[in-house]
């Protein structure tokens, strides 16, 4: 898909996204894990033609878990600027919740979606295929969102990204064997990550157990869950970090038209791999 001059689409990271960018490949991976790691991986590295953002919520999540892992999640992001928590933004995942859209003890999904839609992001790039990138809720978010009076994003994975939009530069195909690891300043090579194995928690297993954990604390006191969001985005004011507070404007008429044209494709894409997927059983 061609890149508007003059205009940088906006992106908002899931936290999946982020963690699978710096881990290496396993032996415990399966084809669709690995895809996702180096798909996540060249998402970073092409960062040239549009802005990307990570949510509150993705913030969060990202500071918990293997401590290795957070410090390899944070200097990916080292630099991104945040989206602020706002209340708009809790009222819509409320109403996510409340019309079913995501199943129970799942607010950090729907805090992740009201986010990209209160800010106006093009983007909410995820490997969470079962709760955002999920062809079967589409319809009854974008009712949702639309009855508040914000524009859906596109939800897609990275792979779907760089194939429809960024048609994966060349720079990027050449590099797709290294994986990236700001951290300790090397890439990791996936014939040679393959051969270790890795008997510690996955990053998929690490990312559902953060989440679950997340939810379960807003579920059991929501009001101290959202006071407690407040007070760290002022730790994180004072330590330096950026943070987006206006909504980003609707995209100029040619740029909004290649957008939904890329929307279709995907939606259509979607489609026929869930009906794949049926006759498959």
């Amino acid at each position: 898909m061609e890149i508007i001059n003059k205009y940088q689409p906006s992106i908002l990271a899931d936290t999946n996204v982020i963690s699978n960018a710096v881990s290496p490949p396993t032996d415990r991976d399966s084809k669709k894990i690995l895809g996702y790691k180096e798909d996540s991986s060249k998402l970073f590295r092409s960062l040239k033609g549009f802005n990307l953002f990570i949510s509150w919520t993705v913030s969060e999540e990202i500071s918990l878990g293997n401590p290795a892992n957070v410090a390899r999640r944070k200097n990916l992001v080292d630099g991104i600027k945040v989206l602020n928590f706002a209340s708009e933004i809790k009222e819509l995942a409320d109403d996510f919740m409340k019309e079913k859209i995501f199943k129970a003890k799942a607010e950090n999904d729907a805090l992740i979606l009201a986010a990209a839609c209160i800010y106006g992001i093009n983007y909410l790039v995820t490997c969470n295929m079962k709760d955002l990138a999920n062809d079967k809720k589409k319809k009854e978010m974008i009712r949702v969102i639309k009855k508040h009076g914000y524009r859906p994003p596109i939800i897609c994975t990275p792979g779907d990204f760089l194939r429809n939009y960024m048609n994966e530069p060349a720079n990027v195909r050449e590099e797709s064997t290294n994986y990236f690891d700001k951290s300790q300043d090397l890439s990791y090579n996936v014939d040679t990550m393959k051969t270790i194995e890795h008997k510690e928690e996955t990053i998929v297993e690490e990312c559902r157990r953060i989440r679950n954990q997340l939810d379960e604390e807003y579920a059991k006191d929501p009001e101290k869950y959202i006071a407690n969001i407040y007070k760290k985005i002022e730790e994180m004011k004072a330590q330096g970090v950026e943070f987006i507070t206006k909504p980003f404007p609707p995209p100029p008429k040619r740029a909004m038209a290649l957008l939904e044209k890329h929307r279709k494709e995907l939606d259509e894409k979607y489609r026929k791999e869930a009906e794949e997927a049926l006759l498959a059983k």
